[in-house]
């Protein structure tokens, strides 16, 4: 079972590169960043100078115990995982549960991410994509 289970997440790692790490980076979001929500998460967003998305991921004590409190946090990581890769802009997200998310079993909460995760800007403001390449310029500084 370990061996299969390891090759399954060979392809999509969570790596530190791939989180929000520091107290500034989640108030740099909250203060300059765009809000998207539904019944079960809030996603507050953006835009990096990184190479790739990032995430973070809040989950208060209003929630639930440990366990509840955990089981959504993973939840948020595996969807995030497994759907990086369709966001084509380097954004920062922060994904905060809401009460009504602990009522959800994966498939809805998988879900209600995907619909949030559509609504995500697909190119920074300011720059022109060219449909004929598919390739939106870096903004320049």
């Amino acid at each position: 079972k370990t061996k299969k289970k390891s090759i399954l997440l060979r392809g999509y790692p969570f790596k530190k590169a791939n989180r929000l790490l520091k107290r500034k980076e989640y108030l740099r979001i909250s203060r300059d960043g765009k809000q998207i929500q539904n019944r079960h998460f809030i996603i507050r967003y953006n835009f990096n100078d990184a190479e790739r998305p990032r995430l973070g991921i809040i989950v208060t004590k209003k929630i639930g115990n440990a366990v509840m409190r955990n089981l959504l946090k993973r939840r948020v990581r595996e969807f995030f995982r497994h759907n990086r890769h369709h966001l084509e802009t380097p954004l920062d997200l922060v994904v905060i549960a809401k009460k009504p998310a602990t009522g959800l079993n994966t498939t809805t909460s998988f879900t209600s991410l995907g619909t949030l995760f559509d609504q995500l800007p697909t190119q920074r403001p300011g720059t022109v994509f060219d449909k004929a390449t598919g390739i939106s310029p870096r903004r320049t500084k």
